[in-house]
This record gives C-alpha cells, structure tokens and sequence, in this order.
C-alpha cells in the first residue's frame, strides 16, 4: 500500500474516532433565548447548574425574535413565553403533563394554582412558571424627600408623617403629591419641565389598562374575548384619567405628554412610576435609585378597585428539541426553590406558594430587593389576570395604543380615542372571524 493511501486511511479513522466526541459535545450543549436586557445577567446562574449537571453547557442567545427562530436550526431548545401569548406559541412546546407525572421529584401543587393554569391551553401545560409581576407603584424616596414640604402641604400631613405613598393613597392623593413633585419654569403653553412627578407609559398599554379596569371596565366584553368593551363609560373614565395626568393644566398635570427618556423614572427625573415592571428592578439599582414599591393607588370612592396585573415570565421546551431530558432537568432547577433563591438576585420573584416565606429566610442585602418586598404579595392577592386571547398584545399595541399616543399629543380627545379603538378592536376581529 502506497503512503498516500496510507495516510488517508489515518485522516478517515482519525475522522471517524473525533466524530462522536463532537456529537457529544454538541449534545450536552442546551440553547436558551433571553431577552436582551437579559444579556450576561444569569451567567451565575447557569454556571450553578452546569457544575450539578456537568453534562449540560448552557448557551444563551438575546434579544431575537423567537417568532423568527421557530421552525429553523436554530431554534433553541427553551425559549420564554408568559400568560398572555401562550395560547399563540403553544403549537411550537413540547407539553409538559407527561414529563411531570414521570418526574416523583417534582410538584406541580408548589405553585400557585392559577399562574399554572395561565399557561395551559386546553387544559394542557405548556411552559413553567420562571418568575411573576404584578403591578405596583414604584417611587424615588431622593425627589420624595426633596419635596416633603410641598407634599405635606397637598395632601395635608402632619409634620412627621411619612409623605412616601402608602396603601391608602387613592387617585386624588396619587395626583395631588404628583404635582407636588412636578417642575417647571414659565407659564401656560412656555412651561419647560425638568421633573415629573409620575411617567407616562405611553408606549405600553399596561398603564392605560389598569386604569380602565380600576373604574370598572375592561379590554374585552365578558364572555367575548372577540368583542371590544371600550365603549363603556368606565374605560372611558380610565382613559379621562391618564390624559388629564399628561395633559392637564398646571394644577393636573404631572407627567409627560409621551414617554420622554430625557425625563424618566430610570434617570432620576420622574418621582413615580404608576404599573411599572418588576423586571426593571436591576436596572433601578444598576443606576443607584433609592427606590422602594407600593401597592397602586385606587380611584375615589373605588378603594377595593382591581385591575393592576398578575403576569407570568414562563418558559418551555420546543416541541422539536431533541434534548427535551435535558431541558427538562434546567427548567426544573430554574423552577425549583434553589433557582427562586438564585434569581433573587436578579430581582426576580419566584411562583412558588412559600416564595414570601423563602424571601423572608434570604439574605436580601445580596439581592435587588426593594424594602417593602411585601407589597408584591399585596399586590398579588387583588391583580387580575390578563386578558386570554392569543392576538391580545397584537390587537391593544396596533389597534389601541396607537390612538392613545395620538391623544397624548393633543390631536384627539379621550371621548375620539376610545370611540376609534373599540371600532378598530372590533373590525380586526370581524376580519379574523366575521360578525359575532
């Protein structure tokens, strides 16, 4: 045999002994999509599990559209849903059901029942629940503290009383401190502002919604998740709200027309922050806010009002993953009480029932905790779900929102702007479905 043949024989066994070495590295290699603010953020994390699973490398990708990724090679193996969009990706999951029931170390009564079943579909499980948010009202104690004299003086507080807001602040009180807190020079259309007393989240319906649904209206007619509600006086007494909050007079106002970064509660600019997101809470520490969380105020008259939001961060396993054991073992672990300890650290809340008893039993000087953890729990046991219907956040971001930056701007009035948003709601429905 010639040594050319001989030292292609040695490339191809060579080839051939390399080859399962570099399947089994590939196969311990489990993809994850993260959002992008989420970038570096749980590297400690996945090192823990990595070094109780040696087996398994964890590989995150960030900020890429998981609508696009579906379906082709690179679609990982886990990727995050939540309660609002699950009914809209479930085709792409692996059901978990099977993998519960086979698993004696895991249990699915640990959580709250309800979060568990807003990622069902069709009485179906889904995806776990990674961590929640429910609305609260976010304040910085620093411009609080600032403007104690002139709160005081607003909301009529005795001289050692905490001007901070409290669980009895009703939406006059809410308004009456905002202005308290808000900055300008000049008069009527020449003010120039240089602090706001609250944001205006005119880019995120999630604001707009809690004060519809404080007044007693909602996003969808009972019983029709296909049929508008915003015709009813209560949505429209939500919506009055927020624009004389944004678009009142002197004596009102005490937020921005839009959401203005320049002038945001991120940058130390804006006292309050009405709904919020509990997945901000990093960055509020990341920039040094002294910041702490309240439950939200209620209109007057209204103090048992529901309709700030109890939501869910979940993930789940594509049904095409071919290392679904694997992912299984991660999901669990994130899930369990030692992941919900960890992301405590992250400012994450966990789903499970015991998570104010773990919080409690933490050290929270190691984590980005605000001080009045409790309100979270508050917050909880009175939030609404969010609507369950797959084209939701299509319909209220193209089909709403639109309409209510247009009003806060000045060009259409609160009555114009729900009337054109409950035409649009409806027309995009009776396109998909006809006239129910």
């Amino acid at each position: 045999m010639s040594l050319k043949k001989i030292m292609i024989l040695c490339m191809i066994l060579v080839t051939m002994l390399l080859l399962p070495a570099c399947r089994n590295k590939d196969d311990g290699i489990l993809r994850i999509a993260l959002d992008i603010e989420d970038r570096d953020r749980y590297d400690a994390f996945f090192d823990a599990f990595e070094s109780l699973n040696p087996d398994i490398t964890i590989e995150a990708t960030y900020g890429q559209d998981i609508f696009k990724l579906i379906g082709t090679k690179d679609e990982p193996d886990l990727f995050k849903t939540g309660d609002a969009y699950i009914e809209g990706i479930s085709e792409a999951m692996t059901p978990l059901d099977d993998l519960i029931q086979s698993d004696e170390t895991f249990d699915l009564g640990d959580y709250h029942a309800n979060i568990i079943e807003s990622l069902k579909v069709g009485g179906v499980l889904y995806a776990l629940p990674t961590s929640i948010n429910t609305s609260l009202l976010y304040y910085n104690k620093t411009l609080f503290d600032a403007s104690a004299v002139a709160i005081r003086s607003a909301l009529g507080l005795d001289e050692g009383v905490s001007v901070y807001p409290d669980a009895s602040w009703t939406y006059d009180d809410f308004q009456k401190a905002g202005v308290a807190l808000t900055h300008f020079t000049g008069e009527g259309v020449s003010r120039t502002y240089t602090q706001f007393g609250a944001e205006t989240q005119s880019r995120w319906w999630g604001e707009w919604l809690i004060y519809v649904r404080h007044f007693g209206g909602d996003f969808y007619v009972d019983g029709n998740n296909h049929r508008s509600a915003l015709d009813s006086p209560q949505a429209l007494q939500g919506t009055q709200f927020m624009y004389e909050k944004s678009m009142g007079d002197d004596t009102k106002k005490f937020a921005p027309d839009l959401f203005d970064p320049e002038l945001s509660f991120s940058g130390g600019k804006v006292a309050m922050v009405f709904g919020g997101h509990m997945g901000d809470w990093a960055s509020y520490d990341a920039v040094g806010l002294d910041w702490d969380i309240e439950v939200l105020p209620t209109p007057v008259g209204r103090p048992d009002a529901r309709g700030g939001e109890i939501a869910t961060d979940a993930f789940g396993i594509s049904r095409r993953s071919d290392k679904r054991e694997q992912a299984w073992r991660f999901l669990k672990y994130w899930v369990s009480e030692e992941g919900a300890k960890a992301m405590l650290a992250y400012g994450k809340i966990g789903a499970l029932k015991e998570m104010e008893d773990i919080i409690r039993l933490t050290d929270v000087s190691k984590t980005n905790l605000p001080d009045h953890i409790e309100a979270v729990f508050e917050a909880m046991a009175i939030a609404m779900p969010l609507p369950r219907e797959k084209d939701f956040e299509r319909v209220v971001n193209m089909r709403v929102m639109d309409k209510i930056q247009i009003m806060l701007s000045g060009d259409l009035s609160p009555e114009s702007a729900m009337a054109l948003a409950h035409n649009a709601v409806n027309n995009y429905y009776i396109d998909l479905y006809g006239d129910q």
